[in-house]
C-alpha cells in the first residue's frame, strides 16, 4: 500500500492534527494489563508517537556539502549527480515534493550539459514514478538502458520498476529473469521480493528483504534506506505470519529516521488489522499523513472515525482530504485512483468517480486500476463490465484482499454465487489488511450467502 505530498499543503493537516490528535491520543488506553496480547502495545505506541521528524530533513550534510561545491566549480557534474540522488533520498523519507523538484531540476541541469548522461535518466524515472507519471518513467528509463553501458543493472532495475508499476507485470517478471548478475545485490534481491511477493510467495519475498537489510546495513547505507529496507522487510514479515517481528522492524525503522511515515502508517496497520485497537490505529495514521504519509491515508481515517462513533470527525478527514488533493500546490493525479474510490461511495458523485477511474487505468493498467474501474462499473448497473473489469484485475498473481473483497462482491451481486462466496472468502483470509470494518462486513455477506 503504497501512499506522497509536498509540506506546504500541510497545514490544513497540522491544523486538523493540533485537535484531532488530541481526541485520539485521549481514548489511547494506556493500561498495561492486557499489552501481551497487542502487536503495536502501549509501550510501542508511545515510542512511535514521540518520534519527531529531523527539523532539516536527513543527509543534510552531504547536500550542504556538494551544493557548496557546485556553487565553488559551477558545471560540477559529480556534484549535480550527487545532489539529485541525495535530494530523492530526501524525498523517500518524509515525502516532501520541493525535494522531488529539487531533485528533477538537477537531472534536467545534467541532461542539458551532457545529453548522454545516463544516471540523469535514472533520477527523472524516479520522479516520474513517484508523480505518477508512468509513461514519462518509461521513457526515461529506457532512455536511461541504451545510454547505460553495457551490463549496468542499475538500468535494468530502473526499468523493472517502471514496467511493474504500470502493471506490466509478466515484461517485468522477463526482465528480471534474463538478467544475468554475477552476485545477488540490493537491487535485484528487493525487487525479486516485490515480484515473489506479488505472486503470493510471502517467505520467499521476507527471506530476500532479510538479506537486503543485512547488506545496507553492512553497506552502511544512508540512514533512510535502512529505514526503507526495514519497513519493507516488515511488510513481508507481517504477510507471513510474523507480525511481531514485522513490529520490531517498524520501530527499528523510526530509530533510523525519526517519524518516519512509511513505518508509521505500518505500525498503523497492525494497530487497525491485526489489534482492531480503533484509537492506537487512528493516532498512528493521523500521526504518518501529520509527517508526509500520502493523502489517501485520510478516507481511512474516515472509516475509522466512523466506526468509532465521531461522524463529525469522519467528515472532517474527508473534506480535508478532498481540499488537500485539490490544493495549488498538490499532485492531484497521484490520488486518482483513492479519489474515484471516496467519490463511489455516493451515487451523485459515479460519473466523476468513472472519469477519475479511467483516467488512472489510462495512465497504467496495474490491478489496482482494473479493480477500482470496475467497482464504479459495478457501481452503476453496469454488471457485465464490472466483472471483465474485475477479472482483469484478478488474472496476475496473488490479488491483494482489498482487490478480493471488492471482485467478491461485484461477482456476488452480478449473480456469480459461487465465484462470490469463493472470492470474499479468500479475502478474509487477509482479515488483517483490510481492517475490522471491511472484514465485519464480508463477514455480514458471507452469512447471507
Amino acid at each position: 500500500m503504497n501512499r506522497s505530498e509536498s509540506r506546504p499543503a500541510r497545514t490544513v493537516a497540522t491544523f486538523l492534527a493540533g485537535g484531532l490528535l488530541a481526541v485520539t491520543m485521549a481514548a489511547i488506553p494506556v493500561s498495561e494489563a492486557d499489552s501481551a496480547a497487542r502487536l503495536v502495545h502501549p509501550g510501542v505506541l508511545r515510542t512511535a508517537l514521540a518520534a519527531r521528524p529531523l527539523d532539516a530533513g536527513v543527509a543534510t550534510d552531504q547536500i550542504a556539502f556538494f551544493e557548496e561545491r557546485l556553487a565553488e566549480r559551477p558545471g560540477d557534474v559529480l556534484s549535480l549527480r550527487r545532489i539529485a540522488s541525495t535530494r530523492l533520498l530526501r524525498f523517500r523519507a518524509y515525502n516532501d515534493l520541493r525535494e522531488l523538484e529539487q531533485a528533477e531540476d538537477a537531472a534536467m541541469r545534467l541532461t542539458a550539459w551532457h545529453e548522454a548522461d545516463a544516471g540523469a535518466y535514472a533520477t527523472r524515472a524516479s520522479v516520474a514514478l513517484a508523480r505518477h507519471d508512468f509513461a514519462g518513467a518509461m521513457e526515461a528509463a529506457l532512455r536511461y538502458r541504451s545510454l547505460a553501458p553495457r551490463g549496468e543493472t542499475g538500468a535494468t532495475w530502473t526499468l523493472f520498476d517502471a514496467l511493474w508499476a504500470s502493471g506490466r507485470y509478466e515484461a517485468a517478471r522477463g526482465l528480471l529473469e534474463e538478467t544475468e548478475t554475477p552476485h545477488p545485490s540490493v537491487g535485484l534481491l528487493s525487487r525479486e521480493a516485490r515480484l515473489v511477493d506479488g505472486l503470493g510467495r510471502v517467505s520467499e519475498a521476507a527471506a530476500r528483504m532479510e538479506r537486503v537489510v543485512r547488506m545496507v546495513d553492512g553497506f552502511a547505507e544512508p540512514p533512510i534506506v535502512r529505514a526503507w529496507a526495514r519497513v519493507e522487510l516488515g511488510h513481508f514479515l507481517h504477510h507471513s505470519g510474523s507480525s511481531e517481528a514485522a513490529v520490531a522492524r517498524y520501530v527499528e525503522a523510526l530509530d533510523l529516521v525519526p517519524g518516519y511515515p512509511a513505518a508509521l502508517e505500518a505500525l498503523g496497520w497492525l494497530a487497525y488489522g491485526v489489534d482492531e485497537d480503533l484509537a492506537a490505529a487512528e493516532a498512528l495514521f493521523l500521526r504518518s499523513a501529520e509527517y508526509g504519509a500520502h493523502l489517501d491515508l485520510y478516507p481511512l481515517l474516515a472509516e475509522i472515525a466512523e466506526a468509532r462513533g465521531a461522524p463529525a470527525r469522519a467528515r472532517a478527514y474527508e473534506r480535508t482530504f478532498m481540499a488537500r488533493i485539490h490544493a495549488p500546490d498538490a499532485e492531484t493525479r497521484m490520488f486518482w485512483r483513492p479519489l474515484a474510490q471516496v467519490l463511489a461511495a455516493d451515487t451523485a458523485t459515479l460519473g466523476r468517480a468513472l472519469e477519475y477511474a479511467e483516467m488512472d487505468l489510462a495512465q497504467r493498467q496495474d490491478r489496482g486500476a482494473w479493480a477500482t474501474r470496475g467497482w464504479i462499473l459495478h457501481r452503476l448497473g453496469r454488471s457485465a463490465e464490472a466483472v471483465e473489469d474485475m477479472e482483469r484485475a484478478l488474472a496476475w498473481g496473488s490479488p491483494p484482499p482489498d482487490i478480493l473483497h471488492q471482485a467478491g462482491v461485484v461477482s456476488l451481486e452480478s449473480g456469480l454465487r459461487r465465484r462470490g462466496v469463493s472470492l470474499l472468502r479468500e479475502a478474509l483470509d487477509g482479515r488483517a489488511e483490510l481492517g475490522p470494518v471491511v472484514a465485519s462486513e464480508i463477514e455480514d455477506l458471507l452469512a447471507v450467502h
